[in-house]
């Protein structure tokens, strides 16, 4: 065999070094493929997460760490493409994310879940109707889609989305036009977003903590099996309230938020939607988005109160109807920013009005038909008061600061107290000086140490009974309520230990609770219950 010539040998290094250049570009291309998962950190994390917010999955910049929300969004864009949804981004997730990114798609593939920097409108607020293009058609349908409506997304302002319009405007009292005009696209726009938040990407279980864990401490709240401070990390009370939650419902009772569970939860949920703006009185404003920077304190005035006032009253909270920011609508502010996890300063700014507002906000324990001026109440119905001991079905779930509605049968009447401490029994007062002078009314305006069987409402919205008097004692927390102390409030419990702790007033708040529960139902409870 010859040997090499030098030009042959040039040409074979030549050869070679362009098979090692190959390799280490190929080698690269494959290292920016490499999978990403849960708890991984770095560049390569950091350009994912780039791409991600880009494309609207990720409502926060790159930080190069792959956390739960992350894992959510890796999810979202799985889900959206017909990928497997494994929260694991590996080279097939990765060369469409990467596309897409470069493409910067406008299509519904390529939208995420969370479009959370410029909505899904992009602040553009024009009205939407069948001479717009098909872009702007497209993000109404997307939005109107995302909150649960059953639309093709097409483009076309045909009679199917001018339906789903008409539906949607009557749902939350705006003008019933079928033309998505501003009132309606800001509406919708918040609702979409905030559907978009509280989403679910993923299965939740102990020591899982996120945005998701908050929401789903949230609806376990809401729904009544959760009553512990809501602090998106799931934890051994929360997955005991899962597990409440899944026993109640005929599921695995496994503690994991997985598919079954999830659809449930939604499901009930979605129930406790408001249906449409209510019918208050003949003369109902609709509840209307309110204007940015616009805030409402005590004193203020005029329809954005009456609209405020309106909308707590359907809700279930406790206000006034009079169209001025007086101590009782401050005080149903209060509750509401409290049972949704608002900062409680009884101050209606931004942030409260938006989540008034946003179609989904978690119920209150007042019920709506009270007469606020005459303090007079419809009975609740029979069928759904129970008999609650106090120690085992009452005491665990209450806090202080929460608040009881008060029924009395034999007035008619109902008023407030809020519980400021809880031992063998409730120690409340009175919650405004409107509930003071309502119990005064019922008492036959004297202060008694007698009790009075009554019905309550709990915080949990379960109705029971229970024995309470009107004299003041002991420290006054609440100013201005016209009530120099506190009383209380007796739940049903055993005669012996009545007997043992408070042989005086806790015996014959017991013989009156008996005396009610058999008047209403025939039923004798005996001196000791197990």
């Amino acid at each position: 065999m010859k040997p090499f010539s030098w030009r042959n040998q040039k040409i074979l290094l030549v050869i070679i070094l362009l098979i090692l250049i190959s390799i280490e570009f190929m080698a690269r291309a494959l290292a920016s493929y490499d999978t990403l998962r849960f708890g991984d950190h770095g560049n390569d994390v950091r350009k994912m997460q780039q791409a991600l917010y880009q494309l609207g999955y990720l409502s926060s910049e790159a930080d190069g760490k792959f956390g739960s929300q992350t894992e959510a969004a890796v999810r979202c864009f799985q889900q959206k493409n017909s990928l497997e949804v494994d929260g694991v981004a590996g080279r097939a997730t990765l060369e469409l994310l990467y596309h897409l990114d470069r493409q910067q798609s406008t299509q519904t593939i390529a939208m995420g879940n969370t479009i959370l920097t410029y909505g899904f409108f992009h602040n553009r607020y024009d009205r939407i109707d069948a001479s717009e293009t098909s872009e702007r058609i497209q993000q109404l349908q997307q939005a109107l889609k995302c909150i649960g409506y059953d639309l093709t997304i097409d483009g076309k302002f045909g009679k199917k989305t001018q339906k789903v319009v008409l539906q949607f405007q009557k749902r939350y009292g705006l003008q019933q036009d079928g033309i998505a005009g501003k009132n309606t696209l800001q509406l919708l726009d918040k609702l979409a977003i905030s559907y978009s938040e509280n989403a679910f990407f993923r299965n939740l279980r102990k020591g899982d903590a996120g945005k998701d864990v908050l929401t789903l401490q949230r609806y376990l709240s809401n729904l009544g099996y959760y009553h512990e401070k809501q602090d998106g990390r799931f934890g051994a009370k929360t997955e005991k309230a899962v597990k409440k939650f899944q026993q109640n419902n005929g599921l695995d009772k496994d503690g994991i938020v997985g598919k079954q569970t999830l659809d449930k939860l939604t499901t009930l949920m979605s129930s406790t939607l408001p249906e449409a703006t209510p019918t208050l009185s003949p003369t109902v404003l609709p509840i209307v988005t309110p204007e940015p920077n616009h805030i409402l304190k005590k004193n203020t005035s005029g329809n954005a109160v009456i609209s405020l006032q309106r909308a707590l009253a359907f809700l279930d909270y406790r206000t006034s109807t009079l169209g001025v920011y007086d101590n009782i609508t401050i005080a149903g502010v209060r509750d509401f920013q409290k049972r949704n996890g608002l900062s409680v300063d009884g101050i209606a700014g931004d942030v409260t009005l938006n989540c008034l507002y946003s179609g989904h906000a978690i119920k209150g324990a007042y019920s709506a038909n009270i007469s606020l001026e005459t303090g007079k109440m419809n009975p609740p119905d029979r069928t759904k008061l129970q008999i609650l001991h106090w120690y085992r079905d009452i005491r665990p779930v209450l806090h202080n600061g929460q608040q009881l509605l008060i029924y009395d049968p034999a007035t008619g009447l109902a008023w407030t107290l809020r519980i400021m401490s809880r031992g063998a029994h409730c120690d409340v007062e009175p919650l405004t000086s409107v509930d003071t002078a309502i119990m005064y009314r019922a008492f036959g305006n004297q202060n008694d140490w007698g009790p009075k069987g009554v019905y309550v409402l709990l915080p949990d919205g379960r109705w029971t009974i229970a024995g309470t008097h009107n004299f003041p004692h002991g420290g006054q927390t609440i100013k201005n309520n016209n009530f120099d102390g506190q009383n209380c409030v007796h739940f049903l419990r055993t005669m012996s230990e009545a007997q043992r702790n408070d042989p005086k007033d806790g015996m014959r708040n017991q013989r009156c609770i008996r005396r009610l529960w058999k008047t209403l139902t025939g039923i004798d409870i005996g001196n000791d219950i197990i």
